[in-house]
C-alpha cells in the first residue's frame, strides 16, 4: 500500500523530515509512506489563507491519484478540503489527521480532550468535532498559546505548556484520552503517554492507520465514499471546466 503525507505546512525545517520518518516507522509491514506537500501559505489559523490553498490541495490529491498512490493524508489537523477531494474521488482514500484523532480517541476512553496550538482555532476544531457526531464526548479544549510555526523552535517551551495543559485536562476536565490538536505537535506523544500513563493521540499518526483502515474496507468489502447526497460528485463537464481535471 502507498500512502501520500500531503502536507500543508511545510517551511524547510527538520521538523518535517522527522514527522515523515515517524510515519514509515509506524507503518506496518507491506506499507509505504512518501511526503509531499503544497505550496502557498504554511499558517493555516487563519481562515483567510487556508482558503487560498484548498483547490491546491484538491488538484494535488488528483497528481497523487494519477501516480498510483492508494491513499493519502492530508497534512493538518483541521482537514482542509477532505471533504471536497472525498466529493470528486472514490478510487483513492483520503485521510484527516482531525476526524481519524476524535474517531480514535473515541474508542479509548468514554472522553477525550484537546491540546490545540491557540484559542484563534478552537471555533474551527469545534465545528469539525461536530461534523464526527462525537462532539459529546469532547470534555475540553485546551490551548497551548504557541502559534503552529513555532510550535518546533523551542522544544523546551512545547513541552512545559504540554505538561501543564495536559495536567489540567486529566486532573480539571476528567480527561481519559488526550489528543494532540496540531500535526506539528509530532514526536510529543510517547513521551507524554509514559508520563502521564493515558492514551496519547498523534494526529499524523492516527490518520495513518485510519487510511489503512479504510483502504482494508475498500480492497476487502467494497466500502467506500457514498455518492449519495454530501459526496455526490460534480458533473464531469463542470469539474474539467472549473478545476481543469480528469475525473
Amino acid at each position: 500500500m502507498k500512502i501520500a503525507y500531503l502536507d500543508i505546512l511545510y517551511d524547510g525545517t527538520d521538523a518535517f523530515e522527522q514527522l515523515a520518518h515517524d510515519l514509515n516507522r509506524h507503518a506496518p509491514k507491506g506499507v509505504s509512506v512518501d511526503y509531499h506537500y503544497v505550496t502557498g501559505t504554511n499558517n493555516l489559523e487563519y481562515i483567510v489563507f487556508e482558503n487560498l490553498v484548498l483547490n491546491s490541495i484538491v488538484i494535488k490529491i488528483n497528481e497523487l491519484r494519477n501516480a498510483g498512490y492508494d491513499a493519502v493524508i492530508v497534512g493538518c489537523f483541521h482537514d482542509p478540503a477532505v471533504d471536497a477531494a472525498r466529493e470528486l474521488y472514490d478510487d483513492i482514500i483520503i485521510a484527516g489527521p482531525g476526524e481519524a484523532s476524535i474517531q480514535i480517541a473515541s474508542t479509548l476512553g468514554k472522553n477525550y480532550s484537546i491540546i490545540s496550538v491557540r484559542s484563534k482555532t478552537t471555533a474551527k476544531m469545534m465545528e469539525n468535532i461536530e461534523k464526527t457526531g462525537l462532539g459529546s464526548k469532547l470534555c475540553s479544549v485546551r490551548p497551548l498559546g504557541i502559534r503552529v510555526a513555532d510550535l518546533q523552535k523551542n522544544h523546551a517551551l512545547l513541552r512545559k505548556r504540554m505538561d501543564e495543559e495536559i495536567t489540567k485536562a486529566i486532573d480539571e476536565d476528567g480527561a481519559e484520552v488526550i489528543i494532540l490538536g496540531c500535526t506539528m505537535e509530532t514526536g510529543q506523544y510517547r513521551m507524554l503517554q509514559e508520563k502521564f500513563n493515558i492514551p496519547v493521540i498523534d494526529p499524523a499518526i492516527a490518520a495513518l492507520f485510519h487510511a489503512i483502515m479504510q483502504y482494508n474496507c475498500k480492497k476487502l468489502c467494497g466500502w467506500t465514499y457514498s455518492k449519495q447526497c454530501t459526496y455526490e460528485r460534480p458533473p464531469k463537464d463542470e469539474i474539467k471546466k472549473y478545476l481543469n481535471i480528469e475525473i
